[in-house]
């Protein structure tokens, strides 16, 4: 935008080449103005103590219109693979608290979404929409997979991937 240029912005929005178009009510000149503004998807993993070995990647980026793609390899076969996912992360909470679990399988999550995916072979995948909505540029997103192991006498363990930190990103 040119030095000098005052106008009151009335839209903006972020198209697909990565550029954030303005409009305005009071232009001094006609037509629309184009910014640039770099914003990457970003991804860090932070590991735990849990021996158990899932581990949880990014398989895509997590970018505006685009689909994010996690995956956790080493889950259980014969059990139930939960995915919690939140803006927040929490302090270590132990899942020996609760369920038959090792020590140093840490739920670092605070989760607002706790998800069932199904799994095969050791592995399993979750996935989002996200929308091209320019007010979820920067958004965090924290994650974890949690294996939940199975036998006719009812649940026998729990264990933990490391969490995965998602920043939402425009490239």
């Amino acid at each position: 935008i040119a030095t000098g240029l005052s106008f009151t912005p009335t839209d903006m929005v972020l198209h697909s080449d990565q550029l954030v178009y303005m409009a305005g009510a009071s232009f001094v000149f006609e037509g629309t103005c184009r910014l640039n503004i770099p914003c990457p998807a970003l991804v860090a993993s932070t590991p735990t103590a849990c021996p158990a070995g899932i581990h949880a990647f990014a398989a895509t980026l997590p970018k505006l219109g685009a689909w994010i793609r996690t995956r956790a390899n080493g889950v259980p076969t014969n059990g139930v693979t939960l995915v919690a996912t939140g803006t927040a992360t929490s302090p270590p909470t132990p899942l020996s608290t609760w369920l038959p679990s090792a020590p140093g399988c840490d739920l670092l999550v605070s989760p607002t979404a706790l998800d069932v995916v199904p799994s095969w072979a050791g592995s399993t995948e979750w996935l989002l929409y996200c929308p091209n909505a320019s007010n979820l540029l920067g958004l965090d997103l924290y994650q974890q997979f949690v294996g939940l192991t199975f036998a006719p006498s009812g649940l026998t363990d729990v264990t933990i991937s490391n969490r995965l930190h998602l920043t939402i990103g425009s490239l």
